[in-house]
């Protein structure tokens, strides 16, 4: 029997098993090879496209759990794996397309770390591997903040390590009080009675720290705007969206409906930071950082509306305009040596292509048609909406109403990057390459037609 079990779990882990490859080939190469940099970046490419191309056919039509009832395999799951293997996959080609730095070889080994610990993260339901996971990712991430090592990014990463080692204590706090209620790590499916209802919600909050950390969701959200200002571009691109994908897989996995006042507090003041801090923004990656911590609030809504299928629009449509708007700004950051929104003026009339592309990104960012953010936010309301009619929770109107109110207020920060860049005159700037031309005209099209497909 604990053979027969073993042999199963194998087999259901099969993507992790790939990655955990994948990372020890890409070790063997750098120790064996000499100047295996170009070789590393095509095995990394060649076995991520793989894996991704299996998640695609690989169907899986029902719900089972394994490893013990230590993780769980689904096709909500399947589809959090494309969206972690796709969001590393552009990660690379983005560091390709649009080269910001020399790329040290434990850069690809890094971002596999970052993937096998999200794709555990991604299935878990009990917390011994939900924490093991979870560590996995800060490990690999906080290597990844570091890579630059310029003085910058050394003070981004020393406060990206520290939260990340306060969320992670007081998670595992959580958990011990869990365990002291519950007597059970096997997620939380049973909530006890006799309980205070203040004291279970405040172990769930214990709980979900070291996830809302990743989300970038307030009050856990203070790391961001000095991370992604101080770290390696494609980096700050990756930590915008691809652990926000992993923690909020492993969020909608623990949800309970007595989650709801824990996450939409934190939602609301999400939103709320989010967009009113953007406004004052000048620093083009400080404005994607709080962009970032918008979105997460839009996000943690649709777990709260209970409708994964949102969840999941919404996350493709933000990881595709989140990769346009960084291949932009990392074009025009390798020229300038700059990143303030001020360095954007007159490129949109001396590179229509970039221009057309960041107003895509932009007003996907908002929810404006014809992009596939304005079928993201449509979902994520209606889901709000349809579950207010449900319940009459105060909660969820309050909810939709700021979220509307804060996309009629990201009009304006939004969109202040287009205008430098149409009605603003600027210096002389370098062509798009071929490749780069590509890439911001195919995700273009892809932000809508993925509006097309949702329709």
């Amino acid at each position: 029997m604990l053979t027969e079990n073993i042999v199963r779990s194998m087999a259901l882990l099969w993507q992790e098993i790939v990655v955990a490859i994948l990372i020890i080939v890409l070790l063997l190469v750098q120790i064996v090879v000499k100047n295996h940099e170009r070789i590393l970046l095509k095995i990394a490419l060649a076995g991520l496209t793989t894996l991704l191309l299996g998640q695609c056919f690989l169907a899986v039509e029902t719900t089972a759990s394994f490893f013990f009832s230590m993780a769980v395999e689904s096709p909500l799951v399947r589809q959090f794996g494309m969206l972690l293997t796709s969001g590393v996959l552009l990660t690379i080609l983005l560091g390709v397309v649009f080269p910001a730095a020399p790329v040290r070889s434990e850069y690809y080994v890094l971002l596999c770390g970052v993937l096998l610990g999200l794709l555990l993260l991604a299935r878990a339901q009990h917390f011994a591997l939900l924490l093991i996971a979870l560590e996995t990712v800060s490990i690999c991430s906080y290597g990844l903040v570091f890579f630059t090592a310029d003085k910058q990014a050394i003070e981004a990463g020393v406060k990206y390590v520290l939260f990340g080692i306060f969320s992670s204590a007081l998670m595992l706090y959580g958990i011990s009080l869990w365990w002291n209620v519950s007597g059970s790590l096997n997620g939380l499916q049973h909530v006890p009675e006799g309980i205070p209802a203040w004291s279970i919600e405040l172990i769930f909050l214990l709980i979900l720290t070291g996830l809302l950390f990743k989300t970038s969701a307030v009050p856990f959200h203070i790391w961001t705007p000095d991370v992604l200002q101080g770290a390696h571009l494609p980096v700050a691109a990756f930590l915008t969206v691809v652990p926000k994908v992993g923690a909020l897989a492993a969020i909608a996995i623990l949800y309970q409906p007595q989650m709801d006042n824990v996450l939409g507090v934190s939602a609301l003041a999400t939103l709320l930071l989010g967009t009113l801090t953007a406004i004052w923004q000048t620093n083009m990656r400080r404005l994607m950082a709080y962009s970032a911590i918008a979105q997460a609030g839009f996000l943690l809504a649709a777990i709260i509306a209970q409708n994964t299928e949102a969840l999941i629009y919404y996350l493709w449509a933000y990881l595709l305009m989140n990769f346009l708007a960084f291949a932009v700004m990392a074009w025009k950051e390798r020229q300038t040596n700059s990143q303030q929104i001020k360095t954007f003026a007159g490129t949109g009339l001396a590179v229509p292509l970039a221009g057309i592309a960041m107003l895509v990104a932009m007003a996907g960012f908002i929810g404006l048609p014809p992009t596939a953010g304005f079928a993201a936010k449509l979902v994520v309301f209606s889901a709000l909406w349809q579950k207010w009619q449900q319940t009459q929770a105060p909660l969820l109107l309050f909810l939709f109403v700021l979220g509307f109110v804060a996309t009629v207020v990201s009009v304006y920060f939004y969109l202040q990057v287009p205008f430098q860049m149409f009605f603003r005159k600027g210096m002389r700037v370098r062509q798009l390459s071929v490749l780069q031309q590509i890439w911001l005209l195919l995700l273009s099209l892809a932000i809508i037609g993925l509006l097309l497909f949702n329709l």
